[in-house]
């Protein structure tokens, strides 16, 4: 991956509380792949992880998902500020 790579892939629920799941899978993630803490976006069926390389572009992809979220009901893991979905990475 370059710093403008993103990395999707989805997962399948397993029987357990989603948050926990979610840092138990993101864990996982970090130890396997260097790089910034995973993000998730989940219609509670499924979770799509998305990582990125560089903090700019999870800014960039958190970004992004917060235009998703206006039109499809959904859960998001991982990200540190609710202001960052609705925030634009551009000055």
């Amino acid at each position: 991956m370059d710093e403008d790579s993103v990395l999707v892939a989805f997962q399948y629920w397993p029987r357990e509380k989603r948050a926990a799941a979610f840092e138990r899978i993101a864990q996982g993630t970090v130890a396997a792949v260097p790089t910034v803490r995973p993000l998730c976006v989940s219609d509670n069926d499924i979770g799509f992880l998305i990582v990125t390389k560089t903090d700019e572009m999870r800014i960039r992809v958190q970004f992004v998902l917060g235009g998703f979220a206006l039109s499809k009901p959904c859960t998001f893991y991982g990200v540190e500020s609710e202001t960052l979905l609705a925030t634009s990475p551009h000055k």
